[in-house]
């Protein structure tokens, strides 16, 4: 699989994890509006009330907040995808805008869907890959706590909070689990999918930190190689160093020498006519080249 294939399959979960995080949204908000039309039309908000410990929002006010937020945090997802943001403190504020926007969807949905926070979580994992220091692992924790502890029971300690599950009972046995079955069904595919995303993402990023150590490995090669040719190189320059003395030294004896065996012939020849000239024939001979 080749590094852009990669991404391309990377990117496409995470699309995918977009639409199908907008349909469970809009599942719940769905199900806690038309529970309390149901609630209103049948006359059963005494029923409804004494099973909650606290008062509902309003099913509209969520159904159009979830609509609007999720909007915008869809938008700031897909945008990021397009064009990734380079500066560090833009996109700090970019995931940190996407963490609120989740927690405020996950807070009007009554903490009944945390699996937002995997969505947010696969996005912030994305586009802080190349941050590996404090704050991109202390903005995954985060994430990774809110995924845990956003839940009805736990929250309702601190927070008023009526029961998700009380909208899904006020129907009839028939129609309430096959709505608990539908969303089960489409948090399971949820999960499956981050799974994949992460499966991938680490996958994709073992293979891009051995392409990284093979390149370096190449580059400490050509670097090794370049410093034996430059040792080659200056030794060759020395060896032409010495050539070239070699020669000098070669031609002036050489010069030296032949001056010094005609003189001699010559005196050879005038010596029994001249002692005299011979002597100083040989003489200039050896006085020239001293």
């Amino acid at each position: 699989m080749s590094r852009f294939t990669g991404m391309r399959m990377i990117s496409s979960l995470r699309n995918l994890m977009v639409g199908l995080n907008y349909l469970i949204v809009m599942f719940y908000s769905s199900v806690f509006l038309l529970a309390t039309r149901f609630i209103v039309n049948h006359q059963k908000s005494n029923l409804f009330l004494s099973e909650i410990d606290h008062i509902p929002k309003n099913p509209v006010t969520i159904f159009f907040a979830c609509l609007f937020l999720y909007a915008v945090l869809a938008a700031l997802i897909l945008s990021r995808s397009v064009s990734e943001i380079s500066e560090k403190a833009a996109n700090l504020t970019s995931i940190i805008l996407e963490i609120i926007l989740g927690f405020q969807i996950v807070y009007y949905l009554n903490m009944a869907y945390s699996g937002l926070f995997l969505m947010v979580f696969s996005d912030c994992l994305f586009h802080m890959r190349r941050e590996k220091n404090t704050t991109s692992y202390s903005v995954l924790g985060i994430l990774a706590c809110l995924y845990f502890l956003s839940n009805c029971y736990v929250v309702s300690f601190f927070f008023p909070m009526a029961d998700p599950a009380a909208y899904f009972n006020v129907f009839d046995h028939s129609l309430s689990s096959l709505l608990i079955m539908l969303k089960n069904l489409l948090e399971m595919i949820n999960l499956l999918i981050f799974v994949a995303y992460l499966s991938l993402y680490i996958n994709h990023q073992t293979k891009e930190n051995e392409n990284i150590a093979q390149e370096l490995n190449m580059i400490n090669q050509v670097n090794r190689e370049l410093k034996n040719y430059a040792a080659i190189t200056e030794r060759m320059g020395e060896n032409n160093e010495r050539k070239r003395l070699a020669r000098e030294i070669h031609d002036t004896l050489g010069h030296a020498l032949t001056g010094i065996a005609a003189g001699v012939d010559a005196t050879l020849i005038i010596i029994d006519k001249s002692p005299d000239l011979a002597k100083k024939t040989v003489a200039s001979c050896f006085a020239g080249r001293s």
